[in-house]
Parts: C-alpha cells; sequence; structure tokens
C-alpha cells in the first residue's frame, strides 16, 4: 500500500497569499491549488520550505513557468507557478518516485535511439468501429531499453502486435526492458493494450515502471457523457496495476518533470494537475501530454488532448512548445486547435489512424493546418510499423502520401 499525501493544516509551510483549494489529484494524493497569487508570494512559500528544511532537489523554467521540486525525510513537494494564469499548484510524493536527474543519469550506449510508430491492429472491424484506431508508440533509447506510450485497442491481435514491435524494437530481442510504460488517459483504445499486455504477457518483458496521471473518481462524476467518457475504465486499469509485480513501480507524472534516461529525456509538458480547478468536461482532456528528446530531435506527442487542454497548454507554453515531430491529437478527429499546430511547427507528422478514418477527417481545416506545416507524414494505418531513426533527416514524402487523398 503507498503512502498517501494528504495536505492539511500543519502538513507544509502556510501558503501566504492568494485564494487557497486542497483538491483530491487520485491515488492518495492532495492538489493545493492557489488562485489570484503572484510571484513574490510564490517564493515566500519556497522560502519557506527551505527554512522548514526542504532542499531543493531540481528547478525548471519554461515559458515563464517556474516549476521547483523539493525534499526532506524521503518525501518530495512539486510546484509549479504559472504566471500565464497567476496559479500555483503543488503536490507531494516519495523521494523514490522522482525522476533521475540529467546530471545523476547513466548512461550505457548500445544502440541508436529510434521512434516505432505501432499499427493498430484488430480482429473484426468491420463490426466494431475504431478497434483499429488507437495510440500506440514505442521509443528505444540508446541504452537498449524502451519507453512505451499507451498501447491501443485490448483486442488479441493488437496486444500480440504491441509485443512483436517491443521485441523489433529492443537491441536483444530475449531481453525487453521498458524503462517506463506512460499511459496517457483512461480510454480503452490507448491503454486497452497495455490493460491486457498486464494479464497475459508481463512474465515476457521487464517493466520498471508504470507512469500515468489519472483524474479522481470525483472528477469523472461530472460527467454526463457515455461510457467513453466515465470512471469505469480508470478503475479497470488501477484494478489490473494490482496484479503487477512489486518491483515495477507505478509512478505519479507531474507537470513540469522531465525523466533522464541516459542521454534521451521525456518531458512531462501538460497534465490533468493543468487543467484544475476547470472540472474535467471530457476524459480526454485529461490526457498526458509528452515530448521526447534524442539526439537533438524533440518528439510532441498529444495523446487525445482537447480544444480545451489544448487551449490551456497554449496559454501557457505558447512557442516553448515548439518541436521537430508531433503526434496529432484524438487520431485527426477534433483535434484540438490549428493555433496549437502553429505553435509546435513540427515538419514531422505522426497521424494515429487507419486510411479509412483519415479519409473521413482529410479535409477537417486543424487536419489541413498541420498538413500544411508539415514536410513529412506518416500514418500508423493497422498493418507495418514505422521505424524513425534518431537524428532524424526529413525524407520530404508528404507529396507521395498525399496521393492516398486523391479520392477525396
Amino acid at each position: 500500500m503507498k503512502k498517501e499525501y494528504r495536505i492539511i493544516k500543519g502538513t507544509l509551510p502556510e501558503y501566504i497569499g492568494g485564494n487557497q483549494t486542497v483538491m483530491d489529484a487520485a491515488d492518495g494524493i492532495d492538489l493545493l491549488l492557489v488562485q489570484d497569487t503572484n510571484k513574490a508570494e510564490y517564493q515566500g512559500f519556497c522560502d519557506a520550505l527551505k527554512a522548514d528544511g526542504y532542499s531543493v532537489y531540481v528547478t525548471r523554467i519554461l515559458n515563464g513557468n517556474i516549476y521547483t521540486t523539493f525534499t526532506k525525510n524521503g518525501d518530495f513537494v512539486h510546484t509549479h507557478f504559472a504566471p500565464s494564469n497567476n496559479t500555483v499548484k503543488v503536490t507531494m510524493g516519495d523521494v523514490a518516485d522522482l525522476p533521475i536527474r540529467k546530471e545523476d543519469a547513466v548512461i550505457n550506449k548500445v544502440c541508436e535511439p529510434k521512434l516505432t510508430f505501432v499499427a493498430q491492429r484488430a480482429d473484426k472491424p468491420e463490426h466494431e468501429p475504431h478497434t483499429d484506431i488507437g495510440l500506440s508508440v514505442i521509443f528505444t533509447l540508446s541504452d537498449g531499453r524502451l519507453v512505451v506510450l499507451d498501447g491501443g485497442m485490448p483486442n488479441e491481435k493488437n496486444h500480440l502486435g504491441l509485443l512483436e514491435a517491443m521485441r523489433n524494437a529492443s537491441p536483444d530481442k530475449d531481453n525487453v526492458v521498458i524503462a517506463g510504460w506512460y499511459l496517457s488517459h483512461a480510454h480503452i483504445d490507448h491503454h486497452g493494450a497495455a490493460w491486457q499486455f498486464i494479464l497475459q504477457h508481463l512474465d515476457k518483458v521487464k517493466v520498471e515502471a508504470f507512469v500515468l496521471n489519472y483524474a479522481a473518481d470525483c472528477h469523472y462524476e461530472n460527467l454526463t457523457e457515455d461510457s467513453w467518457k466515465k470512471a469505469d475504465d480508470a478503475q479497470l486499469f488501477r484494478g489490473a496495476l494490482e496484479k503487477i509485480s512489486p518491483d515495477t513501480k507505478v509512478i505519479k507524472a507531474h507537470s513540469g518533470q522531465v525523466y533522464y534516461y541516459g542521454e534521451e529525456a521525456v518531458e512531462i509538458v501538460y497534465s490533468v494537475e493543468d487543467y484544475y480547478p476547470e472540472p474535467l468536461n471530457f476524459n480526454n482532456s485529461s490526457s498526458l501530454v509528452l515530448r521526447l528528446h534524442a539526439k537533438g530531435n524533440t518528439v510532441m506527442l498529444l495523446a487525445d488532448t482537447t480544444h480545451t487542454s489544448g487551449a490551456r497548454m497554449m496559454e501557457l507554453h505558447r512557442d516553448a512548445l515548439k518541436s521537430d515531430m508531433v503526434q496529432i491529437a484524438h487520431h485527426g478527429m477534433w483535434a484540438s486547435y490549428s493555433q496549437l499546430y502553429r505553435y509546435i511547427n513540427a515538419p514531422v507528422l505522426l497521424w494515429p489512424s487507419n486510411l479509412t478514418n483519415a479519409k473521413k477527417w482529410f479535409k477537417d481545416s486543424v487536419v489541413q493546418t498541420t498538413i500544411g506545416i508539415a514536410e513529412d507524414i506518416y500514418l500508423s494505418g493497422n498493418t507495418e510499423d514505422t521505424v524513425l531513426t534518431f537524428p532524424y533527416e526529413i525524407k520530404h514524402n508528404k507529396a507521395e502520401f498525399l496521393t492516398q487523398f486523391e479520392d477525396v
């Protein structure tokens, strides 16, 4: 049983200023939200933490946002000051769950880093709409381990295909090690294959950590939506995680953190914590957004970012969102705002969809914006995985790619 981190009076030094609310951030963790505050009041709180015996573990600044993590006696305090909306957010946790800092990362190079854009395979797509529309990305680290995002739908062809893709992505096919398996949000077309993997294939690979930040059940209760938008999937996956080995960590990711894995890194650009205090309008708005770093290249993985979560990302980060590759949100359907992709301004577009669905959405204004920016475009499809190596060289494949849409 993991230790709970509830923020009650006396748990932390008092924050002086602003309007304060304590929210349930799920998994036994509270979030202290301070609105109508300022940088001076935030700095005063940081000074109070230091006076109380906390040490600075790491500080990052991104487009004026200040992310500072403190440690003391086996616990950490993660803080975020957002100047764009004058808010501060504070969470706590176990230091064992903190990302390794860049200066502490061990470099053991055995291969070149690469990205595998995994095809989404379906058992009976003609009877089950969307069964071959999901998201699965494998990031091969230069030390030979893998970082995985999501997995796609929980059908047999898909999770067997995922296992094969992991083996192909590993320099040692008989010794697959996943340094971090990141789950973007509680929708079955994203974590479904991971859920099945835990139940059926976890003995075939070594997973060092699952990394996620699902919303608390109370936030789902406000949704007047169908089953795709309720808490059921989150509860199912949390139940599956109870079956994993105690040697495998389950880590709650926080906005602004960077997980260093040797020479590569995974940055948490957005989490549901950035969405609060607004009530969750749609499960997709809780999607964890990652940015991969390898050989000077950056890959923005938006998962199912919505209009509302995309707006929050733009408010917080603006031009700091610039990346070399981008995964279009929500399989190209209602894929947030065109302006989000203008900020990201990525010459490489990753489209997690089959061709049939892509044709349906090809003329959508947001899709056309992403295509207009891109020089290279890759569709995940439902048969062959796509492998991109780092550092990536532009192939200028857009004209050839677009020939598939001449009948649209």
